[in-house]
């Protein structure tokens, strides 16, 4: 078995309708420091709805927002979390959101 064929596996064993993600993001961007890629991978594992909780004081909130509208997201709410330089932004890919206009 190939590493992309066991990549493959892993995205569809454990995609599911939501993802969340508290706090992971910041560390993710610290060891990479490309966030467009980290959107990209999470993104494999949901079908519907994506929770990230967003450190601001780490990574830019605009920046943020637009990699998530680049990757066929889009941000239906954002509430506060704690400490205050927190947010928890709730995303729906877009291709549900085209889904649902049609039925």
């Amino acid at each position: 078995m190939t590493h992309v064929s066991q990549l493959i596996m892993v995205y569809n064993r454990f995609k599911s309708e939501l993802l969340i993600a508290p706090a992971v993001i910041h560390h993710l961007f610290k060891q990479s420091g490309n966030l467009d890629y980290i959107i990209k991978q999470l993104s494999k594992f949901t079908q519907k709805y994506m929770i990230i909780e967003l450190i601001s004081d780490v990574i830019n909130e605009e920046k943020f927002k637009k990699i998530i509208t680049n990757n066929n997201f889009i941000i239906q709410d954002t509430l506060p979390s704690f400490p205050l330089s927190r947010k928890w932004i709730l995303c729906l890919k877009k291709i549900i959101l085209y889904l649902k206009i049609f039925i």
